[in-house]
């Protein structure tokens, strides 16, 4: 009997995600600051528990099963991309999925976006050249402790957050954390949310 993707712990999910996006063990453990033993043993775990013996099958499984909910547990907020191309370049990506704790940096909810474009919501938003890239190289884009404006109830804020951004099959992954916001006052907002 095979199990759902979902029953895998959060690590496992992030370490199947990324043998699924072509990563290879050593360098799935230098992204994560894992050893290659530690990986080795979440894919083992992950094997085991889909009722799977290799990377072919692990990929296809994670494709077969499009429930993004799977990634809910690595971050507070997901959300899902798929990329949208004028010739050969992408010029835009539609919202597929987003977690109820998804929300921008002005507290808007994401979820309530899906099915849009991201540019039709954040028109100024200098994401997309570095979605695209990421898309098109396959690479893992991580960034800890990341600044950006926000807003508490209304108010310019600052944020801090961790991101994380990676291709899974034919969509764009994003991840995110928000560590602490600071009004421009200098008080400070609420502290990280609970996943």
């Amino acid at each position: 009997m095979t199990g759902p993707v979902r029953d895998l712990t959060p690590m496992e999910r992030l370490v199947a995600a990324l043998v699924a996006a072509g990563m290879t063990n050593r360098a799935i453990g230098e992204q994560l600051a894992l050893s290659r033993h530690t990986v080795d043993y979440h894919l083992r775990q992950a094997y085991r528990k889909l009722n799977i013996s290799s990377r072919a099958e692990l990929a296809a499984r994670l494709e077969s099963q499009t429930d993004f909910t799977m990634f809910d547990g690595l971050f507070d907020g997901v959300v899902v991309l798929e990329p949208l191309w004028t010739a050969n370049e992408i010029t835009d990506f539609r919202i597929v999925y987003a977690n109820a704790a998804a929300v921008d940096l002005d507290e808007r909810q994401i979820s309530g976006l899906v099915g849009q474009r991201w540019l039709q919501r954040y028109r100024a938003h200098d994401l997309i050249g570095r979605y695209a890239n990421t898309f098109r190289s396959g690479e893992v884009f991580e960034a800890r402790n990341a600044l950006g404006d926000g807003t508490i109830d209304g108010r310019p804020a600052v944020c801090r957050y961790d991101v994380r951004t990676a291709r899974h099959a034919n969509v764009l992954v994003a991840t995110f954390r928000v560590r602490s916001k600071v009004l421009r006052d200098g008080s400070r907002g609420p502290g990280p949310r609970e996943a």
